[in-house]
């Protein structure tokens, strides 16, 4: 079809010439088929050679070409002609205006001979550059000399530009540009033999002997294993690289190579000068930060873990992706529901019991560090119940003597403290100071010293300087302990208890919760001066009453939590009264625990 257009087109220039003759100089050869064969580049709006048997109407053929660049020139040469019965043969010759440049070129065909045969109307001289050129004013010049066909004429039939001949104009060779072609950073999926490509662009070409042994790529910085290796040459324009992965990099983390482009004698490094192969880490977090509840038996919702990168569907099976902090805090059940998407995950929360009105309740969810995965924010999911019904009353009063600065109050610990193998009750004491608060705090109450004190909380904390009390009988938790307060400040807890009067306004009766916090305890110092240091979570919650005339039982249950000591969390139970005047309780039907050496 190109060839019928070509000679549609001759044809149509004929008729042109015919009316035109003495107005453009054109005289048409006197032969009875008017075949002819010519050169026939054309060059784009940038000057740059149109590669055949793309052509373009708005641009006409051109007898002179300035060589700027290193890649393959095409110069196509065209025979219009009806369907050819038998195959014809031009010759064609180069010269070059001085000898100096001659040995820097290729040449083909070699025989400098061009083949036309059916409708294969079209045939190309190929120029490669082999080397650089040394100076200006130099040229290469084409000609068509001969046709096997003698009805065939070379070049168009008129005077003027027949476009029988060629010249390409050779000057000086500048330093070309070349350039990484990918984007500056590739992501990898992280799988152990992927592999990916590394192009660089010679956008004008390059000399393939200049660069064959070069370096062009060098090992910045590099936190995973891989190999670099450069493919054969196929191109004037890129070399191509494979990368590929010798390690399965982890998901959890970022895993980064940074590649740079070297110098090159004789080209313009472009931009980016670098390029990062990147394993991007795999995220999870929380759909939400916080969750409010009203505290009812059997209430339920829907919590969601999000994964933006997505997650391995056998992962959630696998591994622990989040936990409580605190998850004794309430009775509940939390169950994952079934997986129906790639990228995130619903769990199912359920309360298995009634909270009172009274009492705030927070449970904390946590995510865990895990293996192939990131957590990010929100990485801590807050159910929250608050409290409903305003508090009355000073509750905290009943456990603490503002005039006795050396005040305890006396408790029972069931545990194994003689390590006996048999559980008991284990007396202890800790001094109970009251909270200072500031005048305009809402929940301060003055007392006749003129100070104000919290209505609802308590500390426990030695008033000796530098000495510790014994919270919660955690002391005797643990063999060789440090219970001075600079190395185990966590022996004074200056917030320890909260009261929830029972109704908002009793001032016999209610709840009372150990205030979720981290405390710090260490062992001695060894002979070397080292100690152990251990932060513990604590947290918990109860129940108080007062049993007789002024004095008050507190039922409470500790839970404390560090993997080291404990495995998880240990839960310790209590009865802690306002004055030693109580008698023993009863002993329950539980398991207990031993000391610890620290």
């Amino acid at each position: 079809m190109k060839a019928i257009r070509v000679l549609c087109c001759v044809i149509g220039l004929f008729s042109l010439w015919n009316c035109n003759d003495d107005d453009d100089g054109l005289t048409l050869f006197d032969n009875e088929s008017g075949r002819f064969v010519r050169f026939y580049l054309q060059l784009d709006a940038n000057d740059v050679p149109i590669e055949y048997p793309e052509t373009t109407s708005n641009e006409v053929p051109v007898s002179s070409y300035e060589l700027n660049n290193f890649n393959t020139l095409k110069i196509p040469v065209v025979l219009s002609s009806q369907t050819l019965t038998e195959e014809v043969t031009v010759n064609f010759s180069n010269t070059f205006s001085t000898e100096e440049h001659e040995d820097i070129f290729d040449i083909l065909p070699e025989n400098n001979l061009l083949t036309f045969n059916g409708n294969q109307l079209s045939d190309t001289i190929y120029v490669q550059q082999t080397g650089r050129i040394s100076s200006n004013d130099d040229q290469l010049s084409f000609k068509l000399d001969s046709v096997s066909d003698s009805s065939i004429h070379l070049g168009y039939p008129r005077i003027q530009n027949p476009l029988s001949a060629l010249t390409v104009e050779l000057s000086e060779t500048p330093d070309y540009p070349f350039q990484l072609q990918n984007d500056s950073i590739i992501n990898v999926q992280g799988n152990l033999g992927e592999q990916i490509e590394l192009r660089v662009e010679f956008p004008e070409g390059f000399i393939e002997r200049e660069i064959d042994t070069a370096t062009l790529l060098t090992e910045v910085s590099s936190d995973f294993e891989y190999t670099l290796v450069r493919r054969p040459i196929a191109s004037t324009t890129e070399i191509v690289y494979d990368v590929t992965l010798s390690e399965e990099l982890p998901g959890g983390e970022l895993s980064e190579a940074i590649l740079k482009l070297n110098d090159l004698r004789g080209y313009i490094r472009g931009n980016p000068p670098e390029l990062k192969i990147v394993r991007p880490p795999r995220t999870y977090r929380f759909q939400d930060s916080i969750i409010q509840i009203e505290g009812k038996e059997e209430e339920t919702f829907v919590f969601k873990l999000q994964f933006p990168d997505g997650f391995d569907v056998e992962d959630a099976d696998r591994l622990t992706f989040f936990e409580a902090s605190n998850p004794f805090v309430f009775d509940h059940n939390i169950i994952r529901e079934p997986i129906t998407s790639d990228t995130e995950i619903e769990y199912r929360f359920t309360l298995n019991e009634m909270l009172p009105e009274q009492v705030p309740f927070d449970l904390f969810l946590n995510l865990n560090e895990v293996e192939g995965y990131l957590a990010t924010t929100p990485n801590t999911l807050q159910i929250s119940k608050p409290a409903t019904i305003e508090l009355s009353g000073n509750p905290a009063a009943n456990f603490y003597n503002v005039d006795d600065p050396f005040y305890r109050t006396y408790g029972e610990n069931w545990m194994d403290f003689n390590e006996d193998g048999i559980c008991s009750w284990q007396s202890f004491n800790a001094f109970t100071i009251p909270l200072p608060v500031d005048v305009d705090d809402p929940n301060g109450v003055q007392h006749p010293n003129g100070n104000y004190y919290h209505r609802y909380k308590v500390g426990l904390v030695s008033p000796n300087a530098g000495r510790t009390t014994n919270p919660f009988n955690m002391k005797r938790w643990f063999n060789n302990e440090a219970t001075d307060e600079e190395n185990s400040p966590g022996f004074n807890i200056s917030e320890a208890l909260e009261f929830f009067p029972e109704n908002g306004d009793s001032t016999t009766s209610g709840f009372v919760q150990v205030i979720e916090q981290d405390i710090i305890i260490q062992s001695r110092a060894d002979n070397d001066g080292n100690r152990n240091t251990y932060t513990v979570r604590i947290s918990g919650s109860g129940t108080y009453e007062e049993l007789t005339n002024g004095l008050f039982e507190i039922d409470l249950t500790l839970q404390t939590t560090n993997n080291a000591l404990f495995g998880g969390t240990r839960i310790a139970k209590y009865k802690i009264y306002n004055n030693n005047s109580y008698s023993d309780p009863t002993e329950p039907n539980e398991a207990c625990f031993q000391p610890i050496d620290l």
